[in-house]
């Protein structure tokens, strides 16, 4: 058994880890080694998140690792966990394009659903787009946010949507249809 105090470096954790046949997919994964498993994909997401102002390309390493284990396990609650940390990671690192990656994959979930969730990654997805000059398509999932804030009667996040709006007219040189 691997006792986390005896581990001087992730590196070596992900080396004993696969060495041990953790790492290795079989269809009779005890809990204990899927529960190693999620632990390793944390820890790499973690590490990732530490470096992403410091060395770029050691956070995407770590991303890509923590990725590759989330495909061993490969269920829906692991990938709802992995991918919005995923995305908030290369989101604060101004990595738009990945970060719009992960957060289509996590929309992936909930776009046929009502839960809030689908919402919330909609705006997100509006924000992300506009940063990135796809200005038709923020406009349409700001809209969408903007029906469900009507139908919700959440006249607050309704007002920020029209803004959200306004502003990808005005960016589309509509200045008639942003007022």
């Amino acid at each position: 058994m691997i006792i986390k105090e005896n581990v001087k470096s992730v590196e070596e954790f992900n080396l004993l880890y696969d060495a041990v046949g953790w790492g290795s997919y079989d269809n009779h994964i005890t809990k204990k080694a899927l529960d190693n498993l999620s632990k390793s994909i944390d820890l790499n997401l973690k590490i990732a998140s530490e470096l992403k102002y410091k060395d770029k390309s050691r956070t995407t390493y770590y991303i890509k690792l923590a990725e590759t284990k989330a495909k061993k396990i490969n269920s829906e609650k692991v990938w709802k966990e992995f991918y919005p940390k995923a995305y908030q990671i290369y989101l604060e690192m101004d990595a738009f394009d990945l970060a719009l990656d992960y957060l289509l994959r996590d929309y992936e979930f909930y776009k046929h659903t009502n839960q809030i969730k689908k919402y919330e990654i909609e705006n997100q997805l509006g924000i992300i787009n506009a940063k990135l000059i796809n200005h038709e398509k923020a406009l349409y999932y700001f809209k969408e946010i903007s029906n469900y804030h009507l139908k919700e009667n959440q006249y607050d996040l309704l007002a920020k949507a029209y803004n959200n709006i306004g502003l990808s007219h005005y960016s589309m040189n509509e200045s008639d249809s942003s007022l």
